[in-house]
């Protein structure tokens, strides 16, 4: 949960066992690029959400978005975050809903880790693109060896077999 500075006011053990703390005190007026250690969040004084890289930012636009237009809003976050002495890729699936409690405004953020989902998908294209790439070579030969050879038998059927593939 946030509150209108977009500063974290509460959040589950779930969050809590995801930003590696023992004590919810630790995570408690941070902004969520802060309490991920996104790479950027640092970069201005004010903090998380004020950098140029901020800008593209799928969860900090998903949060401003929520509060300008007070409506959920969900996007991708692509973020860098630093474990240790390592940076590393993150996606995460970032959905704001504002709620407004004795006329104070929070968000609700829900943030799932898709960053396998991401992977897997980037992997299926490349496959898929590769895949394809091969087929039309293989077409493209068929198709020029049934110009050279037009009575072969043997170069139709594998001209249909490779169509097949293709299609």
């Amino acid at each position: 949960v946030l509150d209108e500075n977009r500063q974290i006011v509460a959040l589950n053990r779930a969050f809590l066992d995801e930003l590696g703390l023992a004590d919810e005190l630790e995570a408690l007026g941070l902004r969520p690029g802060e309490a991920l250690k996104c790479v950027y969040a640092d970069g201005d004084p004010a903090g998380c959400g004020t950098t140029p890289y901020c800008s593209s930012c799928g969860a900090a636009i998903a949060i401003v978005s929520a509060l300008k237009l007070d409506k959920p809003t969900e996007r991708i976050c692509a973020l860098t975050t630093r474990r240790g002495e390592v940076e590393i890729d993150v996606a995460l699936l970032v959905r704001s809903h504002p709620l407004t409690i004795d006329g104070q405004g929070f968000l609700l953020l829900f943030v799932q880790d898709i960053t396998r989902q991401q992977q897997r998908a980037a992997l299926e294209r490349t496959f898929f693109h590769d895949i394809n790439n091969i087929l039309t070579c293989l077409k493209g030969n068929i198709d020029l060896m049934g110009m050279s050879y037009p009575e072969s038998e043997s170069v139709r059927h594998a001209g249909k077999a490779v169509m097949r593939l293709v299609q």
